[in-house]
């Protein structure tokens, strides 16, 4: 029977069924051990992320608590980031500049400049969306044809 070690008090056992109680504790220490990676955890306790996502919905202690994991884990990465920063590692000083600084972030923007050319602009995505219509029509009559 294969087991997963969850923490110094508990082995999940394959087979073994537990109460839900217990499987929300399980899988909150699971999610600490593994630093907040929820497949990961839910995959050792052997539940369904979907379980997980069902228990956050609706019990709001747990939710709470695989919260504050989470924030566990974001402090944690965000010290090591630091720490490298700290270090003069490049990369990790310009990931920091890319994801806080403005100044650096990368840019994705068009600026319209005048009515004109957002007018043809929605002319051109109504064509295309036309196109792709007609064209789903024509597949949608050759299977009719064919079937």
């Amino acid at each position: 029977m294969k087991s997963t070690q969850c923490h110094k008090c508990h082995t999940i056992k394959k087979g073994v069924r537990y109460t839900t109680a217990k499987k929300k504790k399980m899988v909150l220490e699971l999610l600490s051990m593994r630093m907040g990676i929820i497949k990961t955890a839910c995959v050792e306790a052997g539940i369904a992320t979907k379980t997980y996502y069902r228990w956050i919905e609706k019990d709001k202690k747990f939710a709470e608590k695989a919260k504050d994991i989470q924030v566990d884990q974001r402090a944690y990465v965000e010290s090591v980031l630091m720490r490298k920063i700290t270090e003069k590692d490049t990369t990790s000083v310009i990931f920091y500049l890319k994801c806080r600084h403005p100044d650096y972030k990368p840019k994705s923007e068009h600026e319209i400049n005048n009515s004109q050319e957002l007018e043809d602009m929605r002319s051109g995505y109504n064509e295309l969306i036309k196109k792709i219509a007609t064209e789903d029509n024509d597949k949608d009559e050759i299977t009719k044809d064919t079937g």
